[in-house]
């Protein structure tokens, strides 16, 4: 069986790659993180919720958690030339190995703004877990759906695609803005921890939490389906 384990250096950990079928896209993959290698990036996930009910002009929250290997160069408090330590403090994401870190909103509108606040710090095990929060105010149009993405670069060393880029996609869905419905946003799911693959014949199964943005009623319509091969990188 898969169990959530914390991940550990003399683990083989495995993460699923997986995506909703309805507003949420979700990656991570199958990553043994050596400090003194390359990359950053863990593993994350995106999201977005509806905070006005302006037909005109829409605002959304979109906010990504997200997971990086604390002793990347990269990784500093904002600011000065030290080292992230704790909650709280701040980092920016930027460009590396020629890639710009960007979110784009899908209306022809994006930012290269990518602030991490700091939920919690490992050293131990090379981690620091963040969340980034943007807020975006669509003109709506002939469209009701915007595929926001985010890009940047690079996966941690010893991932199946490791120093590739990384891709998070929420669809925006603008047609709930006047409805009744309760599920306003995406279904979110937490930066699920790396998972602890136990060699065997029988198939292997593990729980990935998510919530509903319809509450409680919404968790029976949760659905989950491998990324499409469009998504992935050629060779990955």
């Amino acid at each position: 069986k898969y169990e959530w384990e914390r991940l550990k250096s003399s683990r083989l950990p495995l993460m699923p790659r997986i995506q909703t079928i309805s507003l949420l896209s979700f990656f991570a993959t199958l990553a043994v993180v050596n400090s003194a290698d390359y990359g950053r990036w863990q593993y994350g996930a995106i999201s977005w919720r509806l905070i006005t009910t302006d037909t005109l002009r829409p605002t959304v929250e979109i906010v990504v958690d997200s997971a990086w290997r604390l002793s990347d160069p990269s990784i500093f408090v904002f600011g000065t030339k030290e080292k992230v330590a704790a909650p709280g403090q701040m980092f920016k994401v930027g460009a590396m190995n020629h890639q710009e870190t960007v979110l784009d909103f899908a209306d022809g509108t994006s930012t290269n703004q990518f602030d991490v606040s700091v939920l919690s710090v490992d050293s131990d095990e090379d981690f620091v877990l963040g969340r980034s929060v943007f807020q975006h105010t669509y003109i709506p149009g002939s469209k009701t759906q915007y595929n926001a993405t985010l890009s940047l670069c690079c996966r941690a060393a010893g991932n199946q695609n490791d120093n590739l880029g990384v891709r998070l996609i929420t669809t925006v869905d603008l047609s709930v803005v006047s409805s009744s419905l309760q599920s306003r946003g995406s279904p979110v799911i937490q930066a699920a921890p790396l998972a602890m693959l136990r060699p065997g014949p029988s198939p292997q199964s593990f729980a990935v939490p998510a919530v509903s943005a319809a509450g409680a009623a919404g968790f029976a319509r949760l659905r989950w389906r491998l990324a499409p091969a469009a998504l992935y990188a050629p060779g990955v």
